[in-house]
């Protein structure tokens, strides 16, 4: 529940999950959000130090484009072998 990104479905999923019974209307967001859930979401942790250090790699100062490559780069190796659309990315 914790990695669902869309606010308002979450909170339509926690309320159903409460009640047992569905909201009326049933809204796209609720059912966008049960997706989410059941799709089997991964948690991405990125640290600061990590994120930080990933930036900094290549030396300092950099150009906005070096930094742009150094940011995908970075977040290509966290998920490498993982469905990105599964992926949920929390910052620790």
């Amino acid at each position: 529940m914790t990695l669902i990104s869309d606010q308002d479905g979450k909170a339509e999923i926690k309320a159903f999950l409460a009640t047992r019974e569905l909201p009326d209307p049933v809204t796209r967001g609720f059912v966008r959000a049960l997706q989410e859930a059941l799709t089997g979401l991964e948690k991405m942790e990125i640290t600061a130090a990590g994120l930080r250090d990933a930036l900094a790699h290549g030396g300092l100062p950099c150009t906005v484009q070096e930094l742009r490559n150094r940011f995908d780069r970075h977040v290509a190796r966290l998920t490498t072998g993982k469905a990105e659309d599964r992926i949920r990315v929390v910052i620790e």
